[in-house]
């Protein structure tokens, strides 16, 4: 990576992030409680239950997706694998089309974010739902003080 000027970060760094593709797939069981769960095997497995309507399953594929870019330092695409033509596969359809739009628009966030913390094997931590990166270091420190800090006037509010 040529993004290091004299020791600090060049504002013309351009560092360009390789796409891996992957493979979902969707997870269709049947019996009195049905589940039909699209299922990201690269991202430990992660799946999201297409037949209810909680977002949270969304959100932690969102942060899962942001850990893994920024620890693996490529971009990721995925492809579902599903020969059915049922409405759930339009829905997967729709939802990985949605992940690779999103991931490909933030492509430039991604890459600061590398640049700016090169270390191998950095922390990510989640706050309040949102993904940021830390350092280890005593900037990381404060930060996770003032939001201690935030969080605690704001119960006692």
């Amino acid at each position: 990576m040529k993004c290091l000027a004299g020791g600090a970060i060049s504002m013309e760094c351009k560092l360009s992030l390789e796409t891996k593709t992957t493979d979902v797939k969707i997870l269709r069981s049947e019996g009195s409680k049905q589940k039909i769960e699209l299922v990201f095997e690269e991202l430990d497995n992660l799946s999201v239950n297409l037949a209810d309507s909680n977002v949270n399953d969304v959100k932690e594929l969102f942060d899962s997706i942001f850990q893994y870019i920024v620890k693996n330092k490529f971009l990721i695409s995925f492809e579902l694998k599903d020969e059915s033509n049922d409405l759930f596969a339009e829905v997967a359809k729709d939802i990985i089309v949605q992940l690779n739009n999103e991931i490909k628009q933030s492509e430039s966030n991604f890459t600061e974010i590398i640049a700016l913390n090169p270390k191998k094997n950095e922390e990510v931590e989640t706050f309040k739902n949102e993904s940021v990166v830390l350092p280890q270091s005593g900037i990381a420190d404060t930060l996770r003080q003032k939001v201690q800090s935030t969080d605690s006037q704001r119960s006692t509010i």
